[in-house]
Formats: structure tokens, sequence, C-alpha cells
């Protein structure tokens, strides 16, 4: 019998497999244990609260929207720095250039806030969805004969449409759009 550690791998037609209807399970192939201790299970949550919104967040946000408002500026460069120190990483040096800390900006987010949905948001706030991967792929985990796991990433889909304009803003709810209705307005972002 093969033993796992923890919950079992998405394996085909195993407990944890890829399903396109079950919520409960991964569409790609891929968990997410971020804030997750190692321990925790369904009956024994030992992670504490979960985090809604962190320390690190604030000083990002602060640093960009001091970056859009007034360039480079030591409050901004002060409020990264807070972020990269807390990592142990080297400062952002004073002086630097507006495209480069945009640029080391939007990495630093990238990298802070992996899998914590802020990357989805990110994109569409700058405006650069279009520059992204277009295809989405998912991981295959099947048991070999000899019960060693082969990892398959497969394609699941082109989505050439993904970065059209119309994404960059959401829709506006349909109940939003009968209260517009009810003083003569027909309002909808566009594309929608």
């Amino acid at each position: 019998v093969r033993m796992y550690v923890g919950a079992d791998p998405t394996i085909a037609d195993g407990n944890a497999a890829i399903s396109e209807t079950d919520y409960r399970r991964t569409r790609t192939g891929y968990y997410l244990r971020k804030y997750v201790h190692f321990e925790s299970t369904n009956s024994n949550s030992i992670d504490g609260y979960f985090r809604i919104f962190r320390l690190a967040e604030m000083y990002l946000n602060y640093a960009e929207a001091e970056f859009y408002a007034n360039g480079v500026t030591p409050a901004a460069l002060a409020a990264v720095n807070a972020v990269r120190r807390l990592a142990d990483m080297p400062d952002f040096e004073a002086g630097i250039s507006s495209p480069v800390f945009e640029a080391r900006l939007r990495n630093e987010r990238q990298v802070e806030f992996a899998y914590e949905v802020h990357r989805f948001h990110d994109l569409r706030r700058w405006k650069i969805l279009h520059q992204i991967e277009k295809t989405v792929t998912w991981m295959q985990i099947v048991i070999q004969a000899d019960e060693s796991l082969q990892y398959n990433r497969i394609r699941l889909r082109n989505t050439p449409g993904m970065a059209a304009e119309k994404y960059l803003i959401r829709p506006i709810p349909f109940d939003q759009q009968k209260i517009y209705e009810m003083y003569g307005v027909e309002f909808q972002n566009p594309g929608w």
C-alpha cells in the first residue's frame, strides 16, 4: 500500500482528483498550502485565524498609491523597503527611476502575494492582462505499474478572449442595472 503525507495527491480517479463539477476539488491539478499548517486536517485546524488583510498588503498598496500619485518618493520607497526588510531582502535604492521602480514594485506584489488572488486584480488594474500567458494548463498525476508517480502537464484550453478590453473591468451586476433603469438610465460597462 502506498502511503502519502497529508492529503492524497491528485492522482487520476483518486479522492482529490481533478473535477470540473466538485467545488471541493481542484480544476487544475494543483492545490495550495500557503498559510496552512502541515498537521491541519478537516477535524483539527491549527492554522489560527485566516489572514484577510496583511501588513505587507497595506505597505505595498500604500507604495503603489504614492508612486502613481507622486512618483518615486521617500514614502513609496520606505513602504516597499519595510516589506523587503521583513524578508531580509535588500532595500530598493534611493534615486531609482520611475520605470524601474514600477517594474520592481509589480514584481514585489507578484512574489509577496503569490496564490492570494491579488495577481488577478493587479493585472486588470494595471491594464497588462494581454501580456500574460493565454493558455490554461492542468497537472495530471498517474500512478505507474511500479507505483512511481508520473506528472503530465496538459493544456486545458486556449483562452484568446480572456485578454479582451472588457475583462479589465467587471460587469455591473443585474440588480444594480435594475436600479439604474428605475431612473431611466440604461448603463453597463463596455463590452458587457
